[in-house]
């Protein structure tokens, strides 16, 4: 596994950022090449469904990147690491590698994410797979669970409500 590791950060552009191809080749153009998830064991560490819906999916993907990122750096044993992360976006890719990019939207969520980057010392290493393919959208796959988070959450907040009814004050006509 470790091997493979090194042979994919091998691969990396000139620029750093991502592997574009895997295999030797007289390609007049580096294209994207699929790494495949299925080469590595993966676990579900953070999941968090997407609450504000009026996002573009480009930046929401950038704020799962970016979140990502914050949790491996809260990690001190992370700090001054080279990690590799799987994207199914190509804008995504884009604004990784380059760390910037001409959406305004984006331009925020990539300096958070350059910012904790620069901070702990950490490099990622960006790789393309399918989107049916990324592990990562597992979890976002599993409408029930969300539709019972959901659920909770609305049950909780009206709860809350509730009781905050309850306990106001109340006022008398003329105050």
């Amino acid at each position: 596994m470790l091997r493979m590791i090194r042979r994919l950060f091998s691969r990396q552009s000139a620029r750093g950022g991502e592997v574009r191809i895997i295999n030797q080749g007289n390609q007049a153009r580096p294209v994207w090449q699929e790494i495949p998830g299925e080469w590595f064991v993966w676990e579900v560490v953070i999941s968090v469904p997407f609450l504000d819906a009026s996002r573009h999916i480009n930046v929401r993907e950038a704020s799962a990147r970016q979140l990502a990122v914050r949790w491996r750096a809260r990690q001190v044993g992370q700090h001054g690491c080279r990690f590799m992360h799987l994207l199914d976006s190509h804008v995504n890719l884009t604004h990784a590698a380059k760390g910037r990019g001409s959406s305004l939207r984006m331009r925020h969520v990539e300096l958070k994410t350059n910012a904790t980057l620069l901070a702990s010392r950490m490099r990622d290493v960006n790789c393309y797979t399918r989107s049916d393919r990324n592990p990562a959208d597992a979890a976002s796959r599993d409408k029930r669970r969300w539709a019972s988070d959901r659920d909770l959450r609305k049950k909780a907040a009206s709860a809350l409500r509730q009781s905050k009814d309850a306990t106001a004050p109340l006022r008398r006509p003329g105050l």
